[in-house]
């Protein structure tokens, strides 16, 4: 049987149980902390929310958010505690060696070699010959001075775990680990837990409220001196309902927001290195993109150039008069709408990312 995780101790990673279980050096209070409120909360909603919701309305709101709280802890747990895909160091030949890129000032101290990337061709299988996508990339795999290998496509290292993540998204401060190619999947699973729990927990309180204010039965009211009905007096008779209605509220504000964004990642099969990447650089591996290109290209640009050269052409000699720009808009170049990895359909993008990685969708040269 293989081994999980490795037995070498390198990076700023914890092993536990044979290797089984594992977490990082980072910060390991952070998975703690969110354990506890993730316990909690749904405890304390339960045990004030839940009698009257049962004796009152139903008992389904009490399964659905019995069953997604499970699920949440239970996907939390398998994201923070499990391999996310980290590689072996130390694999593989020495790097490929080339002249250093820029000399050295007058020329001292200046090495002799410089460590260079290898471009490697990758070729889709899915264009069907498409002119504007093309059927070959050329990808450039880096040369990694820590982990000492060439990082495969897709492949980022984490400065939290000090290790070369296969399939890197990000590394979750408060599940303290990385999510890479194999934890990607039990983290969105985390996600969609989460936000139908704190939906169903908002959704559960604000009927009670509503039932307090307005019963409908002899069950569902609840009495307070001589008044039984009105949104003060339900807020007077359940006041935590008040309190976990806000904090369920500000809860799902970040994990909508994050859940939403991730959604998005997966039906383009990008991850969050190479969104930010693509961001920051315009580049997302053969993607290219002129971030000045609308000023060239637009009508009020090409408009005040020929402005400009009628002005100037008028205190000039004839010989040394600006040929004026074309009114026409130059034709826009074909440039990649898809990177090397994503597919047509986002629902195929989705299943690539989620399911099982298949590599043999992908024709790599070897090194």
């Amino acid at each position: 049987m293989r081994p999980r995780g490795y037995d070498t101790q390198q990076g700023r990673t914890l092993y536990f149980f044979h290797n089984r279980l594992q977490t990082s050096k980072d910060a390991p209070w952070a998975i703690v902390l969110v354990l506890v409120l993730l316990l909690a909360g749904p405890a304390c909603w339960l045990a004030w929310e839940a009698p009257y919701l049962c004796q009152a309305v139903s008992a389904a709101p009490i399964a659905l958010i019995v069953f997604f709280w499970v699920n949440a802890v239970v996907a939390m747990l398998r994201t923070a505690f499990t391999d996310p895909g980290i590689l072996p160091r130390n694999v593989g030949t020495g790097p490929d060696m080339g002249p250093p890129a820029k000399p050295g000032h007058l020329h001292l101290d200046t090495p002799e070699l410089e460590v260079k990337d290898r471009e490697e061709p990758l070729e889709r299988v899915d264009d069907g010959g498409c002119p504007i996508l093309g059927q070959t990339s050329t990808i450039s795999r880096r040369w990694c001075t820590t982990c000492h290998l060439y990082r495969p496509p897709r492949c980022s290292h984490c400065r939290s775990c000090d290790n070369c993540v296969d399939g890197l998204d990000h590394h979750c401060v408060f599940l303290n680990a990385c999510i890479g190619r194999r934890n990607y999947t039990t983290f969105y699973a985390f996600l969609c837990h989460m936000m139908a729990l704190l939906l169903t927990g908002l959704a559960s309180t604000a009927c009670k409220l509503y039932f307090l204010a307005a019963p409908k039965r002899a069950e569902q009211a609840r009495t307070r001196g001589h008044v039984r009905t009105g949104f003060v007096h339900a807020l007077q008779v359940s006041p935590q309902s008040a309190v976990f209605f806000f904090l369920g509220f500000v809860w799902l504000i970040p994990v909508a927001c994050l859940w939403v964004y991730h959604t998005w990642l997966l039906q383009h099969n990008r991850s969050t290195v190479e969104q930010i990447r693509l961001e920051s650089t315009n580049q997302l591996y053969d993607m290219q993109r002129d971030p000045n290109a609308w000023m060239k290209e637009s009508a009020c640009a090409r408009s005040c150039m020929r402005f400009n050269a009628r002005v100037r052409n008028l205190f000039v000699a004839p010989e040394y008069v600006t040929p004026l720009p074309s009114k026409e808009a130059p034709p826009r170049p074909e440039r990649r709408k898809r990177s090397p990895f994503e597919f047509r359909s986002r629902l195929r993008n989705a299943r690539q990312v989620l399911g099982y990685p298949l590599q043999a969708r992908y024709l790599v040269a070897a090194p």
